[in-house]
């Protein structure tokens, strides 16, 4: 009987926006960090009689590949936000 190889697992990745992090594949990282080099942080006021926005710097970028072994799902919402 045949066997089957196992499947090699893409790379992952944590991109960081600011305070913020993201697991994704390392392609997908690194083309969001791409992306976002050409960005700057807004935000929305109804000053004036419309939606205007006011534009600050850029956000703080971080790209890790990181291993199957650093990686585990919360096993509930409260762990997920004890551990910020």
């Amino acid at each position: 009987m045949a066997t089957r190889k196992p499947k090699a697992q893409s790379p992952m990745s944590v991109v960081s926006v600011d305070f913020e992090d993201y697991f994704l594949p390392a392609d997908q990282g690194m083309q969001l960090v791409r992306i976002m080099q050409n960005a700057v942080k807004c935000r929305s006021t109804f000053q004036g009689g419309g939606v205007n926005f006011l534009t600050a710097e850029q956000p703080k970028l971080e790209l890790k590949i990181v291993t199957p072994a650093q990686v585990r799902p919360a096993t509930s919402e409260s762990e997920f936000l004890s551990a910020f």
